[in-house]
């Protein structure tokens, strides 16, 4: 959508280099239609992971993983972000994990290693010296975030069990049951008499006598 509007972020990244904004030329020149293309088509992409998911649920684990490359990538676009660029990417981190994670650890450091890349991309595509109040500032951003991320984690687990919790209660023991993809039959143990089963055993021609 971003696209149709000429505000996509290669976009912007070319009107910031037509426009003489700083960069280090030779690298940005070399790098910038593949990466120019290469988010265009991951852009795009998501449409047919969505459709893809409706198929596959499992899918939806890779996605965030996705959307981590996306922004390594995006880092490398030179973009006049004023003395925001880390507070964004910071922000968009924490919104890209809250909504897309599944796998705590792996998600946290592929968030995390954004932040380590985005010094690297600085000095590449700006031309800039990497200085120890550089390196001070991403490493205090790294606890931040890291912060940040354990905590939406811990809020996350919190809610989603409250949520299971509630289900049970209004969902009944019989209903749970019928919901497994397994086979149950409850018997009592002295009569042998067949006092539950389940949906996916009644697909079975089980005699309850």
């Amino acid at each position: 959508m971003w696209s149709l509007y000429g505000q996509a972020n290669y976009q912007q990244s070319k009107q910031y280099i037509d426009e003489g904004g700083e960069h280090n030329e030779d690298i940005v020149e070399s790098i910038f239609p593949l990466i120019k293309w290469s988010l265009f088509c991951m852009s795009y992409g998501r449409l047919v992971l969505i459709l893809i998911s409706m198929k596959n649920l499992a899918t939806c684990k890779i996605y965030i993983y996705y959307q981590i490359l996306y922004l390594l990538l995006e880092e490398c676009l030179p973009r006049d972000y004023g003395t925001m660029q880390l507070k964004l990417l910071l922000s968009q981190s924490v919104l890209d994990f809250s909504l897309l994670y599944f796998n705590f650890w792996p998600s946290c450091i592929g968030i995390l290693s954004i932040q380590v890349f985005q010094v690297a991309a600085r000095s590449l595509t700006y031309g800039k010296d990497v200085t120890s109040a550089i390196i001070a500032e991403c490493i205090g951003a790294l606890a931040f975030q890291f912060f940040n991320l354990i905590t939406m984690h811990i809020v996350l687990n919190i809610v989603g069990m409250l949520f299971i919790e509630a289900e049970i209660l209004r969902a009944g023991d019989e209903q749970l049951l019928n919901d497994l993809k397994e086979g149950v039959i409850i018997m009592d143990k002295e009569s042998w008499l067949v006092l539950f089963v389940n949906k996916a055993a009644k697909k079975f021609n089980f005699n309850k006598n």
